[in-house]
């Protein structure tokens, strides 16, 4: 049950997904998300249907006991973030530490510029 916590808990930050609005989808109370997120319960199979449907993945996603390769993490990336996220970790991965730091840095300086220009883009 650990496993399906973990994974739910994580589409659900991925996707900006409330406890509320997921207990309203599955028809449950919000106590009953909770309990699913700490591992305590586990959801009925129609349920469980339904939560891989809202967050595009498979059931067996959900309820595999271990990744079994890199593969299925690059899946979820995919299913979440599309092909382009998949191709950039990919040659992420293949660099070394100082190209990692380097692109890192370059990444994160492109974001800040860009966070810039809206907020001065929106105040005019």
């Amino acid at each position: 049950m650990q496993i399906f916590a973990k994974k739910l808990r994580f589409l659900m930050e991925q996707n900006n997904v409330q406890n509320k609005e997921l207990a309203i989808l599955l028809g449950v109370g919000s106590p009953m998300i909770s309990r699913y997120l700490k591992g305590d319960r586990m959801p009925q199979t129609k349920k469980l249907a339904i939560i891989a449907n809202r967050f595009n993945v498979s059931l067996e996603f959900l309820l595999e006991k271990e990744e079994k390769d890199n593969k299925d993490s690059l899946s979820l990336v995919q299913n979440i973030y599309g092909q382009t996220a998949v191709e950039l970790l990919t040659a992420f991965s293949k660099l070394d530490a100082k190209g990692q730091s380097h692109v890192l840095g370059y990444a994160l300086g492109y974001l800040k510029c860009e966070t810039e220009q809206k907020k001065m883009s929106a105040a005019n």
